[in-house]
């Protein structure tokens, strides 16, 4: 479970692509509202390893793979 808080977080971002891409036609307003969720679970990696449960090598590791899964669920042209 090393990589338990970045799964739930992964989660959270595929279930939010497909809600918005089943409701939504505008492209631009789904990657800026995906964007700002993956900005928001980033900065809770953060405040996990200010509170020292994870370490900030964990925490910016889970920021990249985070937003490059992110960048990944935007909507194609």
């Amino acid at each position: 479970m090393r990589n338990e808080f970045y799964l739930i977080a992964k989660a959270e971002i595929k279930k939010l692509a497909k809600n918005l891409k089943s409701g939504i036609n505008d492209k631009p307003l789904i990657r800026q509202t995906l964007n700002d969720h993956c900005d928001t679970l980033c900065r809770d990696f953060n405040f996990m390893a200010m509170k020292e449960q994870i370490s900030e090598k964990q925490a910016k590791l889970y920021s990249n793979w985070l937003a490059s899964f992110t960048a990944d669920c935007h909507p194609n042209d």
